[in-house]
């Protein structure tokens, strides 16, 4: 019977930390991602489309002269939607950048790297690789956020 007793005790003492150390505790929704290209990602607040791209970026040689080149020349999103890019890098010494929106990645060699930021300008912007010369050399598109 005494030892049923210091149960019982120890039990209350556990169970009536756990409610005295969490009563302040706010409980902050979880936000869902649903992996499908025109998913959604919902919480209390805010309902967000994710856009998903794949960019190939790659080098070659024509006419003896280095070639860099990015995939797609263009990207369209709305304002407000999640963007999701996978890039893999094939052949040669890239990056990714995309100025206004604080993207700057390096791309190792046959590895994908994934950036994911949120559209909330409206406008054009140049994405492109600052390796070496790549820019000016054509290694660049456009994100378009309508």
């Amino acid at each position: 019977m005494k030892n049923i007793i210091i149960l019982l005790v120890v039990v209350l003492v556990v169970v009536g930390g756990y409610v005295y150390f969490n009563k302040g505790e706010e409980k902050v929704p979880v936000a869902e991602v649903v992996e499908d290209t025109n998913s959604t990602i919902q919480n209390a607040t805010t309902t967000q489309n994710v856009k998903e791209f794949t960019i190939v970026s790659w080098m070659e040689t024509k006419d003896g002269k280095m070639s860099p080149h990015f995939s797609l020349a263009e990207m369209r999103v709305k304002k407000g939607d999640r963007v999701k890019i996978s890039i893999t890098n094939t052949a040669g010494t890239h990056d990714f950048v995309l100025d206004e929106f604080g993207v700057k990645v390096e791309t190792p060699l046959n590895q994908t790297v994934v950036v994911e930021f949120t559209a909330d300008k409206v406008g054009t912007f140049e994405y492109y690789c600052s390796k070496y010369n790549h820019r000016q050399l054509g290694q660049k598109g456009n994100l378009i956020v309508e």
